[in-house]
């Protein structure tokens, strides 16, 4: 981020001036770029430079929480013109089901590539019948047939009416003890009964799932794990105003400089070794390479777009899990791939974001790209970074040595 906002090049009189934090995780080292690094044990100096920033980034991905919010409470009483943009990531829709549309029969059929983009789905729909019905009926109705229910439950006739004068005689029937019992019961038959009156018929509607876009971020269910991140994103779109512009940059799986939650498939590719993908596979896992997540925070900072919820993913194609994981395999390893129980997934960090099923397309962002077509076009750029990133390299081997000692054995075993 810092790369892409930097001006020192351009405005060498002006630059920018960088304030930042540092999470546990970081070395105590200041990044490259930074002017000054943020101390939160002095939370005076602190919150001066934050209401004094004109653009704010707040990553909780690295962030806690409760200082977010604390954060966002702070900056949301200041009078200066300011841009404030909070990073978050797909998790937060993590739980959503599926967007549906209504086709209508005269609409052609569809032919997507996704299997799952158009179903017949079978609604039930009730009359409103109902709802007509008077709700002080029912009561009469049931106080009527108090002393016919016995009578009801053994012959269940429908002529049987409130209108005869002589069923108030007839509590002469002391044979059943269940009487007293059968007083709830007797609610829900007569409810039952009314209600069955009620002209049901099924109706089928021809839908297709559609995918998510930024303007349906009010639909979003995240995952438990995510609802703090949630409660955040709403805290911000709540204070945005006139002079404070507040944007939700939601970023999809990220990858690429070196790698972090897809590491292990990576270093494994690296090892020639298989790689593991949750089955089956064909669930839709939104991405993004790092370089253009800071892309699109620097245009979201500069540009204003007009909607506050960004969907921060690329453009892959081919979305599917186990399609990316083939590709990173095909790319950088022996181009073999395994399924992994769930027993095992549950202590791999990256299984629930590969776990993901959202179909999503991304917002409208202009600005020039790293790798926009996604893991399967770009993998030669994503190895070429891991290997940087990582001290990868290859090596040239010599072995020798008189005959018969084994050159060919270790040879193997070194390869």
């Amino acid at each position: 981020l810092y790369e892409e906002l930097r001006n020192d090049h351009i405005e060498e009189e002006s630059p920018n001036v960088f304030y930042g934090t540092l999470s546990a995780e970081e070395d105590l080292q200041d990044p490259q770029g930074v002017t000054k690094v943020l101390s939160r044990s002095k939370p005076n100096s602190y919150k001066k430079h934050l209401l004094e920033s004109e653009f704010v980034v707040l990553d909780l991905h690295t962030s806690d929480l409760e200082e977010v919010a604390s954060n966002l409470s702070l900056i949301s009483g200041t009078e200066s013109e300011k841009t404030l943009v909070v990073i978050s990531n797909v998790c937060v829709w993590g739980d959503t089901p599926p967007k549906l549309l209504e086709i209508s029969e005269d609409e052609p059929s569809y032919n997507f590539d996704l299997e799952v983009s158009r179903r017949e789905v079978t609604v039930t729909v009730a009359e409103q019948e109902i709802e007509e019905l008077d709700k002080d009926q029912f009561d009469q109705d049931e106080e009527l047939q108090e002393p016919q229910e016995p009578q009801e439950r053994q012959e269940p006739q429908e002529s049987q009416e409130p209108q005869e004068p002589q069923e108030p005689q007839e509590p002469q029937e002391p044979q059943e003890p269940q009487e007293p019992q059968e007083e709830k019961p007797q609610q829900q038959e007569v409810h039952f009964e009314e209600a069955s009156k009620v002209t049901v018929h099924q109706e089928k509607l021809r839908v297709k799932i559609a995918p998510f876009e930024d303007s349906d971020y009010k639909l979003r269910k995240a995952y438990p794990k995510y609802e703090g991140w949630k409660t955040i994103e709403n805290q911000l779109l709540k204070i945005q105003n006139e002079k404070l512009k507040c944007y939700v940059v939601c970023a999809g799986l990220l990858y690429g400089n070196g790698e972090h939650l897809l590491f292990e498939h990576l270093r494994n590719a690296w090892l020639g070794q298989p790689l593991s993908y949750l089955p089956p596979g064909d669930n839709l896992v939104p991405t993004i390479h790092v370089q253009d997540l800071a892309k699109i925070v620097k245009f979201t900072l500069e540009n204003h777009p007009p909607t506050p919820y960004i969907l921060a993913i690329d453009s892959t194609p081919d979305k599917k899990q186990k399609s990316l994981v083939e590709a990173i395999s095909s790319e950088m390893g022996s181009a073999t791939v395994q399924e992994l129980n769930f027993q095992e997934a549950a202590f791999k960090d990256w299984a629930e974001f590969l776990s993901l099923n959202l179909w999503m397309v991304p917002s409208n962002i202009q600005t020039e790209f790293h790798c926009i077509e996604g893991i399967p076009q770009c993998m030669g750029k994503v190895e070429q970074e891991f290997n940087l990133y990582r001290g990868l390299g290859k090596y040239k081997v010599f072995i020798t040595g008189p005959p018969a000692v084994g050159k060919s054995y270790f040879g193997r075993q070194v390869a």
